[in-house]
């Protein structure tokens, strides 16, 4: 009944909105787009939960009343200055943000590729903490000290302790079966010397938006599920061909379209560091499975932040490649989605890349690519020869202990000889309304032909964005990908005279999970944009990028920052991630399972 009568007064109160706005029909002002001014802005609406929630989402299924909210929530957050900007700035749209490379490129990357080889997984931070590595994992396989059966065994009652002791639901779907004979497939292999590739024995964890073969593809929803799957991601095909073993069933925000990684029907991930905290999403339980310790590697997906977020929230390593650098057939989110690897070091991140990237004929967007390496990798002591640059407007909207990481960063670069240099990024307003244009209409279409028959299958706050994207018209998609294009081509021109653009990771460490959240989600856009505020530049314009852990707050919540490069520059900004890694200290995790030596440790 509570939800009755507050749906009934929010009717109300609807109606009167409804019927201003179809009076009224307020103009837009016109906007003077500045290049030399700081312009991004944070969206704005009232934060929704609960019982309150619930009722919003009816109203918002109502025909008058419900377009009305909608249309009255894009006009308050400013989504008609896309289309301004379209018709000041006219360009043609680029739908794909694929970089043709050219035979220089080509040659250039070809030459470098002969001096690479498999990157040295070992951890270089400096401190106690180790997080064990790919590396660690084969050398106890090879000493016999360990089996990769063990760890198995060890890694399936981790996962059972950690979702019944601190419900932190980084894997939600383990097929236990499937994981054991894989194991025991490569404890007779070690046993015979005859281990078939670099990661033989070493569990990585999938993201539930990833077909496994024998695991349900679920995407964090109830709506899409097909039952278990007959083929592998092509990522994963990769990497069970080199011996890994491969878990499925890591959590995720639902349909990928969050940044907190709640989840009403799976459960919510918490973040190892502190569990009252989200770990960021929408590859929530990658990221966490990563810094719990229960697997060195895993892998996720990201359209907007949904790699390096998570990364950056929960202490780990975390890369967005270049778009189409790891093939692979989305489901959704199909021109602004990257497949990429989380790792506990920057040489198993380099060592998961070198294995997934490459051009696969299943992926037509792929074929055009250099051929992927690490070359580079190890020069860490001497970065003269990088320039870095630093917008410092943009950099500055962060939290004080945010600020102070970033900062020190920039201070431990330069004394390796790295120059940094201050440059100017227009139009991140239009490029961040461009991103959240696009990779909501095309969730949106992708549940459409679920949409009058399932709609209860999906969460309350699910529901709401993916309303407020069919409120696009396709002058305002054509509009997104023109503003995609200017993106390209200011990228283009900052990395004329730059290596790399280094932002924090996130503005604010991982924020506090919202109990009443937990049962029916949370409508929250202010923080949503505030978690992506550094993420939607790489996934609008294609370009790699990759979260690096720097510290911790007072709070000993992790801190990172984020490098962005031209397309074709993991291998610059994975040398770049291994110079960091050595500058800091890292920590245990307050929830951190040790599978090698079978212990947990609690912080």
């Amino acid at each position: 009944m509570a939800v009755v009568r507050l749906a009934a007064k929010l009717a109300v109160l609807a109606l009167i909105i409804a019927l201003a706005v179809q009076v009224i029909e307020p103009s837009e002002p016109n906007f003077e787009f500045n290049t030399e001014l700081y312009d991004l802005e944070v969206a704005v609406a009232p934060r929704v939960a609960g019982h309150a929630l619930k009722a919003f989402g009816y109203l918002i299924r109502l025909p008058i009343i419900g377009h009305a909210l909608l249309s009255f929530l894009l006009y308050e957050n400013k989504f008609y200055k896309l289309r301004q900007f379209s018709a000041k700035f006219p360009e043609t749209p680029t739908y794909y943000p694929i970089s043709i490379p050219t035979q220089r490129t080509l040659a250039y990357h070809l030459s470098l590729s002969g001096k690479s080889t498999w990157p040295d997984a070992t951890s270089v931070s400096p401190g106690e903490f180790h997080a064990w590595t790919s590396k660690d994992f084969v050398a106890a396989y090879l000493t016999k000290s360990m089996t990769p059966t063990l760890v198995a065994e060890r890694i399936l009652a981790a996962i059972s302790d950690s979702n019944a002791r601190h419900a932190l639901n980084a894997i939600v779907h383990a097929n236990h079966s499937d994981f054991l004979a894989q194991a025991a497939a490569s404890t007779a292999r070690y046993a015979a010397n005859a281990p078939i590739g670099p990661l033989d024995g070493v569990p990585i964890a999938i993201k539930e938006e990833m077909d496994v073969i024998g695991y349900r593809t679920t995407i964090g929803t109830l709506l899409y599920d097909h039952g278990p799957s007959h083929a592998d991601a092509m990522a994963v095909a990769r990497l069970r061909s080199t011996g890994a073993l491969i878990l499925g069933g890591a959590n995720m925000h639902e349909l990928g379209i969050g940044t907190t990684g709640i989840n009403v029907h799976f459960g919510t991930a918490r973040n190892p560091y502190n569990t009252a905290h989200h770990t960021g999403g929408s590859s929530s339980g990658s990221a966490a499975s990563v810094a719990a310790g229960i697997t060195p590697l895993s892998i996720g997906a990201d359209g907007g932040g949904s790699i390096r977020l998570p990364a950056a929230l929960c202490g780990v390593f975390g890369l967005k490649p270049t778009f189409a650098r790891v093939p692979s057939v989305a489901k959704m989110a199909w021109s602004v989605g990257h497949t990429g690897p989380f790792a506990t070091s920057a040489g198993d991140l380099a060592l998961a890349y070198s294995i997934i990237a490459g051009a696969d004929v299943g992926d037509q967007n792929s074929l055009h690519q250099p051929i992927a390496h690490t070359a580079t990798f190890d020069l860490i002591d001497d970065l003269s020869d990088l320039t870095v640059g630093v917008y410092w407007d943009w950099a500055e909207q962060s939290s004080p202990d945010v600020l102070a990481a970033f900062k020190s960063t920039l201070q431990q670069l330069q004394h390796r000889g790295a120059k940094i240099h201050s440059i100017r990024i227009p139009f991140l307003d239009v490029f961040s309304k461009a991103l959240a244009t696009t990779i909501t209409a095309e969730m949106a279409t992708f549940v459409e032909p679920w949409r009058s028959t399932t709609v209860w299958d999906m969460g309350w706050d699910t529901q709401i964005i993916l309303s407020l994207a069919r409120q696009f018209s396709a002058v305002n998609l054509l509009a997104a990908q023109e503003a995609r294009t200017h993106a390209i081509k200011e990228c283009s021109r900052i990395f004329a005279s730059v290596d790399v653009i280094l932002t924090p990771g996130t503005p604010i460490t991982a924020p506090e999970i919202p109990l009443d959240a937990l049962a029916a989600g949370e409508s929250n856009v202010t923080r949503v944009t505030t978690l992506m505020r550094y993420m939607f530049l790489a996934n609008l314009a294609g370009i790699p990028g990759v979260a690096i852990p720097v510290g911790y707050d007072t709070a000993g919540l992790p801190i990172s920052v984020q490098a962005m490069g031209p397309h074709w520059s993991e291998h610059v900004l994975l040398r770049l991630a291994h110079a960091i890694e050595t500058m800091f200290e890292r920590k245990a995790a307050q929830v951190f399972y040790d599978v090698l030596q079978g212990t947990e440790h609690q912080g």
